[in-house]
Parts: structure tokens; sequence; C-alpha cells
């Protein structure tokens, strides 16, 4: 549901930005807004590079095949199950690190950029990512 008042609100910025001047044109910019966020849904983030960025840290993620992730995560002791995904319809992007101990969940804001919340067992915060490239 968080996620569904999030995407409304994208949509409701988006219309805003390109309402500067109601016209005969107001539908047309509507349109533009909900094809820019459905266009989002149809963005494949396997194979980028992301610099992951909260209030302690930065470091890099690769969202890899098959769901693998891959990061420069300070406190990683157990890579080998690190694990990502992808739901294209809400453009949520979910991962976590250390057998689920922290589990992360953004939006796919733009082509570029990610924002979201995590937690652990002891904390939760908010973060960004923004792509720096590809594999």
């Amino acid at each position: 549901m968080l996620l569904l008042k999030l995407n409304l609100l994208i949509a409701s910025l988006l219309l805003m930005a390109f309402n500067t001047n109601p016209s005969q044109k107001q539908p047309r910019k509507a349109e533009f807004a909900v094809n820019q966020i459905q266009s989002l849904s149809t963005i494949d983030l396997q194979g980028t590079v992301w610099k992951y960025e909260d209030e302690d840290m930065v470091y890099d993620i690769v969202f890899g095949e098959n769901g693998t992730l891959v990061s420069s995560h300070p406190h990683d002791i157990t890579p080998e199950n690190d694990a990502w995904s992808q739901d294209g319809e809400t453009n949520t992007i979910s991962f976590s690190y250390n057998n689920n101990f922290s589990v992360y969940e953004g939006t796919l804001v733009n082509e570029s950029l990610i924002v979201g919340k995590a937690h652990n067992r002891s904390f939760s915060w908010e973060w960004k990512a923004y792509r720096v490239g590809f594999m």
C-alpha cells in the first residue's frame, strides 16, 4: 500500500511539474507522466552498478545475474547469499545482506536513482543509490 501511495505521489509530482499553464494540452501532459512511470517498469537493473549512500556509509552495489548481489559493503560477512529482486509493476527494488540481517527496499525514481528504507534487528534508516554504470 505504501508503495502504491509513493507511485501515486511521484505521478502527482510529475503532473505538477508539467502543469505550469493549464490548457487543452493538459491530458497530453498527464499521459506523458503516466507513460514516464510505466517506462520505469521496463528498466532491467541486472548488470548495473550503483553507488549506495546513507547517513553512515557509501559503497558500491552490482545487481548481478539471477538475483545475485555483489557489493563493497564493509560489514558483509556472508556475500555468497546476498540477493536482490525487482518488481516491475511497482518499480520496487529489494536486496539483503548477511542472511537477511539487513533488508533494503526502495523505489526506482528514475533510471539513475533508487530511494528507499532499510532495517536490521536494531535500526532502520533511509538510503539512496545512484547508477554509475554497467558491468
